[in-house]
């Protein structure tokens, strides 16, 4: 089964964004959708994941999000399909999803979704 964790983003007046998912998850990241709407091009985007015993981990790590925002297929440990500023650092997730926006621009707003198959 495949369950999508959605964070509607709107930055605050330094560009920042910080939000978690209301619900923890087990399971492997199979793909993303990235809508930057009106996030500036030099917003930096991390996905992680906050577990058990303080674990944190970053899933994907983008920096200038402009240019690789888009749906994208979690294809293996070390790539999102596409995506060439993207690092995908470990698709597993167990936790809490958080997502981070720096120099998103100010007040602006954008939509990711996470997916997950548990």
């Amino acid at each position: 089964m495949i369950v999508n964790l959605k964070f509607n983003i709107v930055t605050d007046s330094s560009g920042d964004y910080t939000a978690t998912a209301e619900r923890s998850v087990l399971g492997k990241l199979v793909a993303i959708d990235y809508a930057l709407n009106g996030l500036d091009a030099t917003a930096d985007t991390t996905l992680s994941y906050t577990g058990g015993a303080n674990v944190s981990r970053n899933l994907i790590v983008f920096t200038n999000s402009q240019a690789t925002a888009a749906s994208r297929v979690v294809t293996d440990a070390l790539d999102v399909a596409g995506a060439a500023s993207g690092t995908d650092l470990s698709p597993f997730v167990d936790g809490k999803l958080v997502l981070t926006v720096a120099q998103g621009g100010n007040v602006k707003t954008g939509t990711f979704v996470a997916y997950v198959e548990v």
